[in-house]
C-alpha cells in the first residue's frame, strides 16, 4: 500500500468538506430558516411575506444569508 493509515487521514482532514456542505445546503437551509421566521413572526402578529429566502415587513427586506443561517450555523452548532 502507498499510504499509511496516517497519511489517509490527513488527506480526509484536507478534504473541502464545509465549503461542499454550503455549496449544496447552504440554499435550502436558509430557505428553512427563513420559512421559520416568517411563521414565527407571522404568528406573533407581524405581517411578514416571504420571498425565498428574504422577508419583507412594511417594504423593508430582510434577506436571510449565509453567516445567519446555513450551514456556518449548522458547523457551529
Amino acid at each position: 500500500c502507498i499510504f499509511s493509515s496516517g497519511t489517509t487521514a490527513l488527506l480526509l482532514l484536507s478534504m473541502p468538506v464545509v465549503a461542499t456542505m454550503n455549496f449544496y445546503l447552504g440554499y435550502p437551509l436558509r430557505l428553512v430558516c427563513a420559512t421559520a421566521c416568517s411563521l414565527m413572526l407571522k404568528f406573533s402578529g407581524f405581517a411578514v411575506t416571504q420571498r425565498a429566502t428574504e422577508l419583507v415587513l412594511g417594504g423593508q427586506v430582510v434577506e436571510v444569508d449565509a453567516p445567519c443561517s446555513g450551514v456556518k450555523m449548522l458547523w457551529f452548532a
